[in-house]
């Protein structure tokens, strides 16, 4: 039976709407369009004065918890942002509400004199995610990285960088940011840098990006 005017027409915007919830759904978030790193405020992050340079930056949430909690600190002659400590969500309710690198991100706009285009490292304190660890080990075992004076690379292009993307939190996280952030849209990473695990069983781990030059 033939439907409508309006009913057809009804049919046919209920179905566009569907289809275009359907891809956004499907669509992987690191095809989604960068956006501009938010602000402490429209995140609802707190921060404040810790030891050692860092700041502890939180979120509350219900029950008394922290919906995340972090710590960070800014060296602006280095071009850092280092990351000490990070829970991303709230134990009771185990809802991740914002993301650490936005959260770290974020603390870096407001602290920093800075743009956040001219990061180059985000260094990763006491390394204690056991997925980063085993990557480290497998590619330290695998595909003898330069290690001298106490620390180990591995550049772009070598096997253990695509094993560290692959399979590291820290080291898929910095490629994320790339992804979803506007402000390191020339960005790629260089190059992973870590503490040799011979020398501290929770090593720190630095990523190091560049910028793409612009053409002419």
């Amino acid at each position: 039976m033939a439907c409508s005017i309006r009913s057809c027409l009804l049919l046919g915007w209920l179905f566009l709407l569907f289809s275009q919830h359907a891809l956004s759904a499907a669509l992987p978030l690191d095809k989604r369009d960068p956006r501009p790193v938010r602000a402490l405020r429209e995140l609802r992050l707190a921060m404040r004065e810790d030891t050692g340079g860092y700041y502890a930056v939180w979120r509350d949430g219900p029950g008394g918890d922290y919906d995340l909690l972090i710590e960070a600190r800014v060296d602006e002659q280095t071009n850092t942002l280092y990351r000490r400590s990070a829970r991303q969500f709230n134990l009771k309710t185990k809802v991740r509400t914002v993301t650490a690198r936005e959260a770290m991100l974020s603390f870096w706009k407001r602290k920093s004199t800075q743009p956040l285009g001219t990061i180059r490292h985000i260094v990763y304190n006491i390394i204690i995610n056991q997925e980063t660890l085993d990557a480290i080990q497998h590619v330290v075992d695998s595909n003898q990285p330069r290690c001298d004076e106490g620390w180990c690379r591995v550049k772009s292009g070598e096997a253990g960088f695509q094993y560290m993307v692959e399979n590291s939190p820290h080291a898929k996280g910095s490629i994320r940011i790339i992804d979803d952030f506007v402000e390191f849209s020339n960005h790629y990473v260089s190059s992973f840098d870590w503490q040799d695990t011979k020398v501290d069983k929770n090593p720190w781990f630095r990523v190091n990006y560049q910028v793409r030059q612009e053409q002419h």
